[in-house]
């Protein structure tokens, strides 16, 4: 159907016109959540038995020592419409102000991830802005 090019001056298909906004931060949210698939498991497709006890939390060092945790401790991470209990796991290779948490583990047994993500639209297709959430670390005491 595109023999003869795309609908565009040059001809030549243009899958974004402008750069998107960024993403506007919160002082109070330092951290912004990635969730993404695990390898192992599609969405929340696996069995209960092997769910994690504590989800596992990467996130660079700096953030965990601005927090005032140590790796391997377990901490809440926070955003302004939920929490959910982590295992810390430091990896350097994470940017400073991220930290990822895979999606799928259950909210029955401890997980959940999605209970930290606003319902937020995103701006460019209107899909669901899972990866637009920012997040804090917080002591389980």
């Amino acid at each position: 159907p595109y023999t003869d090019g795309f609908a565009t001056p040059d001809g030549k298909m243009r899958l974004v016109e402008k750069a998107p906004q960024p993403i506007a931060t919160n002082d109070d949210y330092p951290l912004l959540l990635a969730s993404p698939s695990n390898r192992h498991w599609q969405t929340s497709q696996y069995d209960p038995r092997d769910q994690p006890a504590v989800p596992l939390c990467r996130i660079h060092p700096r953030a965990v020592r601005a927090a005032g945790l140590q790796d391997a401790q377990q901490a809440l991470l926070v955003s302004p419409i939920g929490r959910l209990r982590v295992q810390l796991e430091l990896d350097e290779r994470m940017p400073p102000d991220c930290c990822e948490v895979l999606r799928g583990s259950w909210l029955a047994y401890g997980g959940g991830v999605n209970q930290l993500i606003a319902p937020l639209v995103t701006d460019m297709g209107g899909g669901a802005a899972f990866m637009d959430q920012w997040v804090r670390l917080e002591s389980t005491t």
